[in-house]
């Protein structure tokens, strides 16, 4: 996850520029959403019985 939101994201605006955003808009937005996925893993893990 760390690794999707430090390179992989940032490779990908890079590589395809966004169109309909602003780059400001996607480098803060887009790294998001793994880390929105990892906290809810770690909310999930740590209210499981």
């Amino acid at each position: 996850m760390i690794v999707c939101a430090f390179v992989i994201v940032p490779l990908i605006i890079i590589v395809q520029p966004p169109t309909a955003v602003s780059f400001t808009f996607a480098y803060l937005i887009l790294p998001l959403i793994p880390a929105v996925l990892l906290a809810t893993t770690a909310v999930w893990a740590a209210v499981r019985p």
